[in-house]
């Protein structure tokens, strides 16, 4: 940042709520299921995408999910995320009804790969964007909004932990502070 010739990233921030509920009756069954994951885990949109029943864990209370590919492993990082009872719920169907290779297919020209690419899951989260009427936003934004409620309900470690973070700044990042509450402390302390 700030060096010259580089090109300065526009910052990833959260999306409304009320948009993210406007797009799914927009978006295919797989694309509501993949969004509604995201909200749930905070799983990246390559993470979802790749999802495959083998690489679920599916016994106990909260499920496991270790995706084959994830940013950090050439870091030789473990990426675990944890599934609970609505992530589960969502699963259940695409894990009896697809057993072998991946969860989410497109069903319209279905790529090679059998799965969604990260830039056509955005695509089509983008034309049902134009199509509720809302403002357009990218996949990438509902991990935002996870740690940023998990960074309010429990706190900076929880979202750090959750997120599959090694530092906490790199959370702070992701999960934006609390106006609302800034707000409340600057309107009671003065």
């Amino acid at each position: 940042m700030g060096r010259e010739g580089a090109r300065e990233p526009e910052p990833v921030g959260t999306v409304e709520p009320k948009d993210v509920a406007a797009v799914l009756g927009h978006v295919s069954e797989d694309v509501a299921a993949m969004i509604r994951l995201q909200e749930l885990t905070g799983m990246r949109p390559g993470e979802v995408v790749r999802m495959r029943r083998e690489r679920i864990a599916m016994d106990g209370e909260v499920w496991s999910y270790k995706p084959e590919r994830h940013k950090t492993e050439h870091h030789n990082k473990k990426r675990v995320i944890a599934l609970g009872p609505q992530a589960q719920d969502i699963l259940r169907g695409y894990v009896l009804k697809r057993p072998d290779g991946y969860l989410f297919h497109p069903r319209v020209r279905p790529p090679k790969s059998g799965r969604y690419s990260v830039d056509r899951y955005g695509r089509e989260i983008a034309r049902a964007c134009a199509k509720a009427g809302v403002p357009g936003w990218r996949p990438n934004q509902l991990r935002h909004n996870f740690a940023t409620r998990v960074r309010q309900l429990l706190g900076l470690d929880f979202a750090q932990v959750a997120l599959g973070h090694s530092n906490a700044a790199i959370t702070e990042i992701y999960a934006e502070a609390d106006l609302k509450r800034a707000a409340e402390v600057a309107r009671r302390m003065g």
